[in-house]
């Protein structure tokens, strides 16, 4: 995947070495929610949800937020 980005370039492959190394590990982390506020899930890109009645991010979520994507806000 290309990115004009070099910041989302390099995190990507920072991800992809760590999921080579321990996909097992590094699944089980990115599939984990964790309980979030109500007031962080207006922030601008980290990415929340709803599950079962409670809001929660995952780690994912939050590498969205920091690399600044949210619903197609940017083009990786």
């Amino acid at each position: 995947m290309k990115s004009p980005y070099p910041n989302v370039k390099t995190a990507l492959d920072i991800l992809n070495d760590a999921l080579n190394l321990d996909p097992k590990t590094l699944t089980q982390l990115v599939n984990a929610r964790m309980p979030y506020n109500e007031k962080q899930t207006k922030h601008k890109t980290v990415q929340t949800g709803v599950y079962s009645s409670e809001y929660k991010a995952g780690l994912l979520g939050l590498i969205d937020g920091v690399l600044g994507y949210k619903y197609g806000s940017i083009d990786v």
